[in-house]
């Protein structure tokens, strides 16, 4: 079966908003105690565990991570939704991100070799507010060795 496209088809599809994302707010730290951070946020952890503990594998550090559900809603809009379901006290997010490595991880997915989104002002600010770095991986159906201008 023959799974290339044209030229055209290729890039026709080009900029836009990115197909899909999903969020994870994560939190690090060797005196990490996921008990106490889920008291604050106010939510319970999809998965979380000491350091040195063996659920499933043993960390070097203790965690405590929300993960968000994959969707085609904007990057933007769900940095919002997430933040919406916890602790909207600024003093809590700072106790947490003084003590321990604190931040969104968002994951968007790409179905064709360029995309985009943008961060509204207030979510940046928001996230500044409550200390968490934004860190982003994007994700593509491009593999290693075939370049991103060449049409599949």
């Amino acid at each position: 079966m023959d799974n290339s496209i044209s030229n055209a088809e290729f890039y026709s599809g080009t900029g836009g908003e990115v197909d899909e994302c999903s969020l994870i707010l994560r939190f690090f730290g060797d005196d990490l105690d996921p008990e106490m951070i889920t008291a604050l946020l106010g939510v319970s952890a999809t998965g979380s565990q000491r350091k040195g503990e063996r659920k499933p594998l043993m960390q070097d550090t203790g965690v405590w991570l929300l993960q968000c559900e994959r969707t085609t809603d904007v990057p933007d809009n769900q940095v919002k939704l997430l933040l919406s379901d916890l602790t909207d006290d600024l003093k809590i997010w700072r106790q947490l991100s003084d003590s321990f490595s604190a931040e969104i991880k968002c994951h968007l997915f790409l179905q064709r070799w360029t995309r985009g989104t943008i961060f509204s002002v207030e979510t940046l600010a928001a996230l500044a507010a409550r200390n968490l770095n934004l860190h982003v991986e994007v994700y593509t159906p491009f593999f290693p060795g075939k370049s991103a201008l060449q049409a599949p």
